[in-house]
Order: structure tokens, then C-alpha cells, then sequence
């Protein structure tokens, strides 16, 4: 999931930058209002296919605890939420911000999942540390965008399609340059 998640981060950051410039802020706010929707579905469509199928990976990969399965499913859905916080962070030139939320959540990356698995949760607890980790680090990441919930309410009407078909084709193409660059650095190392 880290590539196609990482190509629609590259082309949001395109997006974000270019409405950043123009005068109309209102449709900066509702592209983002709209992707988080947007994300938040796609990675609850991914949890629940990881939830439902957690016996087949369990016996397929011979974890006995299914609990870990789920923490795992709950860490990918909440990944697909922190996509758009950074990208927004990026695309609005808040370097400043976005350099001490990759810190500050790298640093709670770390240290949740290392008290949750001193408490004995182990492998589970990993993944439910890094979960809890996400999800500190996107309000974190909200509050630094300057977004208020008022402002997130607004139901006024945008055409988007323009804006949804140029981020669609920049990720397409950041895809597959993200493939290239992955599958050039994979053989590089088989090679060497």
C-alpha cells in the first residue's frame, strides 16, 4: 500500500501547491474535506477486506493470534489518513511544520509502540502503538494547517472534476516512476 499512497501524496502536493497560489481558498478547504472522506473510505474498505480475510492470512502465514492481524488492519487504514495532513503541509510551504510533525511522529512512532509492548502486548501492541502513533500526529497535523472544523462545514458548491482529473494523472504518473525508482533499486542490490 506505501506506493499508491505515496504517488497520491506526490500529486497532492502538485494540487495543493497550485490552489495554495490562487485566491480562492474556499476550494483549498474543500479538497481537503473531501480527500480526507475519500481516504478515510478507501482505508476502511481496506480494513474491512484485511478483517475479513484474517483467517486466510493467518493460517497462510501461520500467526496463531489473529488479534495481530486486526492491529495490522487498523495501522493501514490510519496510514491512508496521514497521506493528506502531509501532503497539505508540503503543498501550502509550511516546511517548518511539516519538518517537526515528520519528527515529532517519527519520535511517537517509536515510543508508543515501545510502552504499549513494555506493558506485554507484544507484536499486537506494535502495531496498535504505530496505529495510536498515526492518529496523534494527523491531529497534530491538522491543528498546524490552520483549518478550523467551522471553516470545514462550509456547504457551498465547487466543480472539482478539474482538479480530481489533473491529481489523478499526476498520480498515475508519480506511480509509475515510484515502480521504476523501487524496481531499479531492488536490482541494483540482487546485482551487487
Amino acid at each position: 500500500f506505501g506506493i499508491p499512497s505515496a504517488s497520491f501524496g506526490t500529486a497532492l502536493v502538485k494540487e495543493v501547491a497550485k490552489l495554495n497560489s490562487s485566491p480562492e481558498r474556499k476550494t483549498l478547504l474543500l479538497l481537503f474535506k473531501n480527500l480526507i472522506y475519500f481516504q478515510i473510505s478507501v482505508g476502511f474498505i481496506v480494513f474491512i477486506i484485511l478483517l475479513l480475510s484474517k483467517n486466510i492470512i493467518s493460517t497462510f502465514l501461520n500467526i496463531s493470534n489473529s488479534m495481530i492481524i486486526v492491529a495490522f488492519s487498523v495501522n493501514i487504514f490510519s496510514q491512508f489518513i496521514f497521506v493528506v495532513v502531509n501532503s497539505y503541509l508540503q503543498g501550502m510551504l509550511k516546511f517548518i511544520k511539516f519538518s517537526f510533525l515528520t519528527v515529532i511522529g517519527g519520535s511517537f512512532r517509536l515510543a508508543i509502540p515501545a510502552v504499549i509492548v513494555l506493558l506485554g502486548y507484544r507484536v499486537a501492541g506494535v502495531y496498535a502503538g504505530l496505529s495510536l502513533s498515526i492518529f496523534v500526529a494527523f491531529i497534530i497535523g491538522f491543528f498546524f494547517l490552520g483549518f478550523s472544523f467551522e471553516q470545514l462545514k462550509n456547504k457551498e458548491k465547487i466543480n472539482m472534476r478539474e482538479i480530481y482529473y489533473s491529481t489523478i494523472k499526476t498520480s498515475i504518473l508519480a506511480f509509475y516512476m515510484t515502480i521504476g525508482m523501487t524496481f531499479l533499486n531492488n536490482a541494483d542490490i540482487v546485482l551487487v
